[in-house]
């Protein structure tokens, strides 16, 4: 009955979205690359910085130092104040996987989530080993052995390595100097320790750096890596190798197939495509000589090619409309070949005509049985046939085992014999790497919970369906932010913001009672995804943030009408809003913090508006995310954002008139929500760097990711107070929803991430040298290195045993290569017996 009466709900949806909104939720295909174009740009936009200020790398920076002091966690483990919450029934976007030697247990890595591990037959939760990581696997390598041997890489080129199956994480060695991205990862499949990464990035020849496509080559396992060829940087080149016997290493590149038969140090061509492209995807089944499948880019568009003969000669199939770059052909059919976009679709015919397995709005009806949208990843596993006991191999055990396919969506992984046509849902349950923006709970039910996501849509929760980790329902496609409601206890009435209208769920209940309205035709300045606020006064009425703020009035069902407040925030520069709040104890007092760093205020419900003063470092870039007010001090308000070029909290206790820093024990950051506790307005924020709690009585910010077990290591997009249980909620982009409890933190100080041991690191910025000095309370043994940001040691500063007292450490900025170091950021740790602390160094010129 739930499943009816979902698709019921679609159908009609489907009907309001053609009719109302001007860029329709359904349309993927046509608008997933604009959307993502959108995204991109959105953020951007937030993390606004001074010239030359890379806040990635200060990203990078936070996370490091978070994986070091997790690592020498002293709290206690036993009792933590953190639960997961779910969701429990709802998967994010997943990208790989691998299959253990058992075969019987199931690697798959996820977006923004992580790697987890299961038994595929279940039941029970996917286990996440590598939440002290905190970022997406997009590639894998598992190579069997006592223990297993895991390589997992990100989007973003980062590669770990784990020599005790997932226990621990460390960098391999010998990857270039920097690397930009990964495109694909392969095994020999006879000799599986040697693995070969395809990556995007720059290497020190010795004299000049070479910014190319580099083939790097590890013989056990992922451990070391060493450089055996290049590409130019003017293609994006692919790789394939045999998945089921030894057989020679192929490349694509520009228009030349070439292959190498000496574990990549030299390749030799095979045959010419008929097109050179910048960029290709390349797929074969070994059932052929090898059957080859190859997608290129050219002037309009990806082209599918195909070749029977080892990649001699080539074919062309056809162009491909709806393609994210994924491509497979089975191991055992050479006519089989599968492609994925907003959809899977697949060829039993050599790639002359394909269909879809299943159009994506059936995943609502049935989650089980349908492919959610969006096609990221496939890969080939041979799992034991249904009732063959024990682990498949070679020979007659290897009978026993049959070809299934992976494939990897936005909303979960699923497999699908390439004999088959219904495809079956691996992580229905269990498998928490949801990507939520945001939630909004009910008042009375802490259960009840409203949540917006990154493309696995608009959900709902459960309360009979699991209480610790309820089950969600998503109602519907899309991206949803800023959820807000001014309902006595927030059930109904709820808004949130899609790219290109307003969803507002009316009542209670999984599916009924949604309407959309769309932003008004033309209206400049809405953002990817708009701030918005719910009307105190008018539970039918909400405010939209963009170069003005609009008025929303709900005035029938499903009927919308949008006026403007006249005062432009655009300021001759193009600004928009970018946070809005109205104060819950007087409702003519608004305020707003805009794109451009600037902070308002209005005394008037909104008419007119004075610009404040920020009172701290001379210049800022800023950019508001956003604004929360005291529901008691109409004059007590924060505004958070972008904290990469000056702090990333401000205060105002005069009503916005003049704001101050909030910033000690605050990392250099993106702050993306904040949110009072009780009692006593503690104040949270969500941030890039993780959750943080004020400690009013030092003035300084905890990091909670450091200072509590065991939250997982990612971004924290939202967070919110709910009053019913007493926990501070928390949405994470990639690890779904987290409740912290401040009740079971009490025997965790609030001096917790401050160890008893002083630490000075002196020039800083350097350019030449610098100097570290430090006091230990008791002799012992100590290591100091320093390390780039992606976690590379770059210098060993000590490594010895030192008496107890003062001690001074110089150490000019070489590497052992006698080079000056990049200029940049880079951590110093200092670890000792007592404790670890760590350093951040900026190198310049």
């Amino acid at each position: 009955m739930r499943a009816w009466l979902q698709l019921v709900l679609l159908v009609c949806l489907v009907g309001v979205a053609s009719r109302a909104s001007s860029e329709p939720i359904v349309d993927r295909e046509s608008d997933e690359a604009d959307l993502n174009r959108r995204r991109s740009e959105w953020i951007e936009r937030i993390h606004r910085t001074a010239p030359g200020v890379d806040w990635r790398a200060i990203e990078s920076a936070n996370r490091l130092e978070a994986q070091f002091l997790r690592r020498s966690f002293l709290g206690p483990r036993d009792t933590s104040p953190w639960q997961e919450k779910g969701a429990s029934n709802l998967t994010g976007r997943n990208w790989v996987s691998a299959l253990a030697a058992d075969q019987s247990t199931l690697y798959v890595g996820s977006a923004n989530g992580g790697l987890f591990r299961r038994a595929i037959a279940g039941p029970g939760a996917w286990a996440p080993i590598t939440d002290d990581v905190g970022y997406g696997v997009h590639h894998l390598a598992y190579v069997p052995g006592a223990p297993e041997r895991l390589l997992i890489a990100s989007h973003d080129g980062r590669m770990f390595f784990s020599a005790d199956g997932g226990t621990s994480w460390d960098l391999p060695s010998g990857l270039p100097e920097s690397i930009g991205a990964t495109w694909r990862v392969v095994q020999e499949a006879n000799q599986p320790a040697t693995v070969y990464a395809l990556v995007e990035g720059s290497i020190w020849t010795g004299s000049a750096w070479d910014h190319s496509h580099h083939l790097l080559r590890s013989e056990d396992g992922g451990a070391t890596f060493a450089r055996v060829h290049s590409e130019p940087i003017a293609t994006r080149p692919d790789l394939w190798i045999d998945r089921r016997a030894a057989g020679p290493l192929y490349l694509v590149a520009g228009n030349q197939l070439k292959q190498s038969t000496d574990h990549g140090l030299t390749f030799t061509p095979v045959g010419t495509l008929p097109i050179s492209s910048t960029a290709a995807k390349l797929a074969g089944s070994e059932a052929g000589a090898p059957h080859f499948y190859c997608a290129l880019i050219g002037d309009s568009g990806w082209s599918l090619y195909s070749s029977t003969n080892a990649g001699s000669s080539w074919v062309l199939r056809g162009e491909l409309a709806d393609f994210y770059g994924t491509l497979i052909a089975p191991v055992t059919d050479a006519n089989q070949v599968l492609y994925g976009g907003v959809n899977c679709h697949r060829s039993t015919d050599g790639g002359a005509s394909f269909n879809v397995v299943n159009e994506w709005w059936e995943y609502y009806g049935d989650p089980d049985t349908k492919l959610h949208a969006d096609i990221f990843g496939f890969n080939s596993h041979f799992l034991p046939a249904p009732g063959a006991a024990g682990a498949a191999g070679d020979g007659e055990a290897g009978e026993r085992s049959v070809e299934t396919l992976l494939i990897h969506t936005d909303g979960g992984t699923y497999k699908l014999a390439p004999t088959a046509t219904v495809p079956q849902n691996l992580t229905r349950f269990g498998f928490p790497n949801a990507q939520y923006y945001g939630t909004l709970t009910t008042l009375t039910d802490p259960n009840v919970i409203f949540a917006g996501s990154q493309d696995q849509g608009y959900q709902i929760s459960h309360p009979g369906l699991g209480t610790v980790t309820p089950e969600f329902t998503q109602v519907i496609s899309g991206d949803y932010a800023h959820l807000t409601s001014a309902w006595p206890d927030r059930s109904r009435m709820v808004y949130s913001v899609y790219p290109g209208f307003v969803l507002v769920q009316t009542g209670p209940g999984d599916f009924a009672n949604l309407e959309l309205a769309s932003f008004p035709s033309g209206a400049p300045g809405f953002a990817f995804l708009p701030a918005i606020t719910a009307d105190p006064d008018d539970t039918a009425r909400a405010y939209v943030g963009a170069r003005k703020i609009w008025q929303l009035q709900r005035t029938a069902p499903s009927a919308y009408d949008w006026s403007p407040i006249p005062f432009d925030f655009d300021a001759g520069i193009g600004d928009i809003v970018g946070a809005l709040a109205i104060a819950p104890s007087d409702h003519n007092r608004w305020y707003v913090a805009t794109y451009a760093g600037f902070s308002y205020r209005s005394e008037d419900h909104g008419i007119s508006w004075a610009r404040s003063t920020i009172v701290g470092p001379p210049s800022h870039y800023f950019s508001g995310s956003d604004v929360i007010v005291s529901p008691t001090d109409a004059q007590l308000a924060y505004v958070g954002g972008s904290g990469y070029s000056n702090p990333g909290v401000f205060r105002t206790t005069d009503g916005g008139s003049t704001w101050a820093p909030l910033g000690d024990g605050l990392p250099p950051t993106q702050v993306y929500a904040l949110a009072f506790g009780e009692p006593g307005q503690t104040l949270y924020a969500a941030t890039q760097a993780g959750p943080f709690r004020f400690n009013p009585g030092t003035q300084a910010w905890v990091n909670l990711l450091t200072t509590t077990c065991c939250p997982p290591l990612t971004d924290y997009w939202d967070v919110e107070s709910v009053p019913s249980s007493g926990v501070i909620r928390f949405s994470t982009y990639g690890r779904g929803i987290w409740d912290y409890d401040p009740d079971l933190t009490i025997s965790v100080p609030e001096t917790a991430g401050a160890p008893p041991l002083a630490v000075e690191l002196g020039p800083n910025p350097a350019r030449a040298r610098s100097a570290l000095e430090f006091t230990l309370p008791a002799a012992g043994q100590v290591e100091i290195g320093m390390y780039d940001v992606l976690g590379r040691r770059v210098l060993t500063l000590a490594d010895g045993w030192r008496g107890a007292g003062q001690h001074r450490v110089a150490f000019d900025l070489r590497t052992e290569r006698g080079l000056d170091l990049a200029a940049g950021l880079y951590l110093v740790r200092v670890v000792t017996p007592e404790a670890t602390v760590v350093r951040r160094l900026t190198v310049l010129k």
